[in-house]
Parts: C-alpha cells; structure tokens; sequence
C-alpha cells in the first residue's frame, strides 16, 4: 500500500487534537493566563479540558524512568512493580515509567527525541542492566546518552542508576565504562536493602517531582487558555461560581435547620447571587433590598435554588436520552475493544473468534510496514501489543490486559481490514469476543466504540446513517477547486457497497473501531461495522475552515460492514479453518433477522 494512501492515517504519531466547532483558536492577554481562576480552578480547568492538550503536554512526570532491552521486558514490568509498592517519607508510592510504557506514547518520534523529553520529566533514569542489554549497540547508545547528559546538565547530576541483577562476580557481562562509574542498586534476592536503597536515593530528592508537576501544570494551562475559546473559559468560571453558590445556600439550609444562621452571611451570599445575574427566590423579598432589610429578615428567608435569567445556558441542544438497557449492552461490547499500539502510533480494534483480534489494516500498516509490505517481526515486537480494559488517565498498566502477536491470519486490502492471531500465555485469559455478527437493521441504534487520539476507551452514541447522493462529490470538487484546494483522490471508494457512510466524532486513532447496533429483539450487541476513515482526507490535516466552509463539501465517515468481511472469508478455501473458529464463539448467525 502507497503512503499516498487517502485513508485516513489513525495509526500515524500523535499530532494536536482538532477543536470542536465552538473552540476558535485565539490569543488571550497576558493578564487572563494565570489570574482568571485561583489554583484548585485551574487543574480542574485543565482535568477537563485534557484532551485538547498537545500530544506532549499530556505526558506527566515521573520518579523514576527505566531504560531496558524488550528481551528482559518481563523481569523489568515486575521490577517496576516492586518499585511502585515503595513507599517514601511522605506516605506517596513511587511512579516509575518504563522507555516504551503506555504513559510515553504521546511522545511520538525518533526514539532518541523521545528519550530526550522522558528524560526531562524523571527524577532518575534507571538503566536495567543485562547480558542482551549491554550487547546491543542501540541500547548503548541510548545509555551512553544519558550518561553525557547527566555529566552536562546540572540539574541532572547523579540522576543515571545502573540497576545490577546479580553480585558482581556473578554478573556474565561487563558493565560499561561510564556506567561502571556510577553508583547502583542492587535488585536481587539476597541483597536485603534493596528497598531502603532506593527510598533514601528518592528521599533525597522528593520534592523535584511535584516542582516539575506544578511547572507542567502551568505550562498546560497557558497553552489551554492559548488555544480554547474565550467563552469556553468564561463558561467554566461562571459554572466554578455556580458551585460556590450552592455551597452557600447549603450552609445557609443547614444554619437554618441548626438556628445559627449568620445575618451578614447571608446577605454576603445574595450579593454574591445578584452579581452573578442569578436569581436567589426569597418569600416575596426583593432582591435589591438592602444589606440592613436583609439582615432584618435573615431568619425568615427560605431559600431555594431557581432557573437562572439566562436560561440559555443552562439547556441542552437536543435530547439524547438513552435507555440504561442499552447501555448495559454497549458495556458489554466495550470489553471486547482493545487498544493497538507502538511506540509511535495507536489504533483501536477488537476480538473476534477463539484468539483472534480485527483491526482496520491500514493501522497494522502504518505500525508494522516494510518496503509496502506489513513486516512480521515488527508486528511480533514486545513494542506492539493491544490493551485492553483502558478506561481513564494515568491508569496503571494491567500486564493481565495486555496481549502481543503471532501471526497474521486474515487480510484484505481492498476492504481495509486485518485479523492478527493473539500470542497465548500461561494463566491469562483473552477478553470476550464480539458474540453476534449481523447486518444493520433499519431503525435499530449504532454505537461506535474506540480509543480516539490514545485516549481511554469512548462510546459515541446514536449514530446516524448517511445515503451518498448523486452530486455530493461532483459539489465538494467543484467547491475546493474554486479554494484552490486539490481533492481529486479525497473521495476514493466512497461507494463501496461493502462499506457503509455515517456521521460519527471520528479521530485519529478511531480506526478500526467496532460499530455496535443494539436491536430491541436482542439483549446482546450485533458487531455491525468496523470505523475506517472519514472524508475527505484533508480534513484531518492542519488546514482550518471554518464552520461556513464546512457545509459547502461533503464530510462524512466510512466503515466496512463486518458481513461483507464474514461474506469475503467464507468465499475463500483458505479461510475454512478461521470462519469455522469465529463460528464457534457466534450465537446462531444464521438464524439472525437480518430484514
């Protein structure tokens, strides 16, 4: 496949999330930066407007950053492990970070650029010295690189930690040169002070973490306050306000229940309200009394909380009300999507048959792709795997969730999809299958399920279907030519019938996500369809439109019907052995309604 490909690239290094509709990059003034919100306001401000963060500015710090070759990738996930059961003088456990681990994948990049940033965030960089680690040039190199750096930069001094897995005469390998020089932890059995060596080393230096953190915290906010829209922030800080308002009428119910209620409270609390243009209702009192009429009547008030004058608001644009029973259903389709990675791309997928995993294949490409053909030692790499069970930021990576890969058993270019086999381990289950596959049903709910941009698994609900019409795309070139804007392969296999259009929050990383439909027949999820890309492919580069521009050419997403890719596996001899397995985990295929 040519990197000239017009699929959408979801398995591509990170690049900066794409604002809504309403978010207009703009410059604020200096003043706005850091005095609108005290500082509690300002994490909350950045918590939930996360993921408009830069790729690197998502990536937090850490105590201690372990530098390691794959082979020993085992041994290292369980020395992590005991360093993060450590807990220093303060009462906090360590966060230790291994090179290629889930919280660095934002870094995308050249490796050394990678291990530059990491580097930055840590306190300590720990290097896991081993037989295959000391004889592999490329490991060397990156060592050697932090040695230089923490002979140049100050800050960094002494912060290189050889980790030796064995006594010295026991060691099967020469440490080297540089690192010999270093002071080490011992991380063997018999060496009893393992566990207080490393908590004096970070005693030491306890407070540099949560100084870099606040830094960051800063730099996050400066750079949201930059990029998000003036309006965006005035709503936050009206709602911030709303909450300290209901805070005061509940300490004022509560002083009324106990009788101790504070006259010059009070109508500190209602000048508060009036300033807000929000409405405090009070037994027939007007609001503009003064402060010596209200304290009058302080007792007497019975306030309550009412619709404030600017209801706009307060209201939501439609009504998106969904039943709990579909919800239930789509948490059980959830466990089967996973989470395909490298270290410098994503991709979502999802499991199908007794050991299998589908993704779109253009992600495996992108990750894994050798002279235009997908490279099967990549693929095997400890570096991609898919995870599963993602669900919220900074989680701690599950080793029982995360799988690697075997094999490639099924692939189909045309239709964009691949089917990997995944590696089996001893006392560690695969997650569930889809158990229903099907065609759509008309008037039936399609959700779509995925990790869009990295992030922690998402359900984007009520999809809704889109039928092309005759001019849509004959338009949209005409319009972009008129910009200048050359289009000419942007709608490429538009009207594969083996595909299907529909309108959906669609992002890097969304390919390969599973479709799910919900049937009022069914108490299980129907796998209905596999996200591939959005149209046109322009719209995921850095080119701005606005939202005038926007309704002048057809956007739209696609995606491959999970039955044309039954259909096409069932057709091919070669494939016998796969459908009979996906068969054995599906609930009567044949018998389902497909009308």
């Amino acid at each position: 496949m040519s990197e000239d490909t017009d699929i959408e690239q979801d398995a591509v290094p990170y690049e900066d999330v794409a604002y809504g509709n309403d978010i207009k990059p703009v410059v604020l003034s200096e003043k706005v930066k850091y005095k609108d919100l005290c500082y509690d306001g300002q994490r909350e401000f950045v918590f939930e407007y996360f993921e408009h963060l830069s790729p690197d500015l998502k990536v937090g710090c850490f105590d201690i950053f372990i530098l390691y070759h794959d082979d020993d990738y085992k041994e290292v996930n369980k020395f992590r492990t005991d360093l993060s059961n450590i807990k220093l003088s303060n009462g906090r456990q360590i966060q230790a970070v291994l090179s290629n681990g889930e919280e660095l994948i934002s870094l995308a990049g050249g490796e050394l650029d990678t291990l530059e940033e990491t580097f930055e965030r840590c306190t300590f960089c720990f290097i896991y010295l081993s037989s295959v680690f000391v004889s592999d040039s490329w490991c060397k190199l990156k060592s050697q690189s932090c040695f230089i750096e923490t002979i140049d930069n100050d800050e960094k001094k002494w912060c290189v930690i050889p980790v030796v897995t064995a006594q010295r005469p026991q060691l099967k390998f020469k440490i080297p040169f540089g690192l010999n020089t270093l002071k080490e932890i011992k991380y063997y059995p018999s060496n009893k002070q393992f566990v207080s060596c490393v908590q004096a080393l970070l005693n030491n230096r306890i407070n540099e973490r949560e100084d870099r953190e606040r830094k960051l915290h800063g730099t996050r906010y400066s750079y949201l306050v930059e990029k998000l829209s003036p309006v965006l922030l005035q709503k936050f800080k009206n709602r911030q306000s709303i909450s300290q308002i209901e805070k005061s009428i509940a300490a004022l119910d509560c002083s009324k229940q106990t009788k101790t209620c504070q006259c010059n409270g009070l109508a500190a609390t209602k000048h508060f309200y009036n300033h807000d243009n929000t409405d405090l209702e009070t037994d027939g009192s007007n609001t503009e009394s003064s402060t010596n009429a209200s304290s009058n009547q302080c007792c007497d008030y019975a306030t309550k909380y009412v619709k404030p004058t600017n209801s706009s608001n307060f209201l939501k644009t439609c009504d998106d009300k969904d039943l709990i029973r579909n919800w239930r259903i789509i948490a059980e389709a959830s466990r089967s999507v996973g989470f395909i990675r490298d270290p410098t791309s994503t991709g979502t997928g999802f499991r199908v048959g007794s050991k299998y995993f589908a993704t779109a294949r253009h992600v495996v490409y992108s990750m894994a792709a050798t002279n235009d053909i997908i490279d099967i030692r990549k693929l095997r790499s400890r570096k991609c795997y898919v995870e599963f069970e993602y669900l919220s930021h900074n989680q701690k990576q599950n080793p029982e969730n995360l799988f690697h890969f075997t094999d490639i058993v099924y692939e189909n270019v045309d239709l964009d999809v691949i089917i990997l086999q995944l590696r089996e381990e001893n006392n560690k289950s695969f997650p569930p299958p889809i158990s229903l596959i099907s065609e759509i049903h008309k008037g039936s709910l399609l959700y779509i399920i995925s990790h869009p941009n990295g992030l922690p698994q998402m359900s984007d609900p009520k999809i809704e279907l889109y039928q092309l019409k005759k001019d849509d795309v004959k338009n949209s070139k005409e319009w972009a030519a008129s910009k200048g804007i050359e289009i000419q392969n942007e709608y490429s296999d538009i009207e594969n019938k083996d595909k299907i259009l529909f309108h959906c929050a669609s992002k890097h990383g969304a390919s390969g996500a599973l479709g799910i439909m919900v049937d009022k027949r069914s108490n299980e999820p129907h796998g209905v369809l596999m996200l591939l890309r959005g149209y046109p492919n322009f719209l995921y580069e850095n080119i701005s439109f606005t939202d005038a521009d926007k309704t002048n050419f057809l956007i739209v997403e696609q995606g491959v019907l999970l039955s044309s890719v039954y259909d096409d596996m069932k057709s091919q001899e070669k494939y016998n052995d796969l459908v009979e397995d996906i068969n054995d985990s599906l609930h009567d295929l044949d018998n389902i309604d497909c009308k």
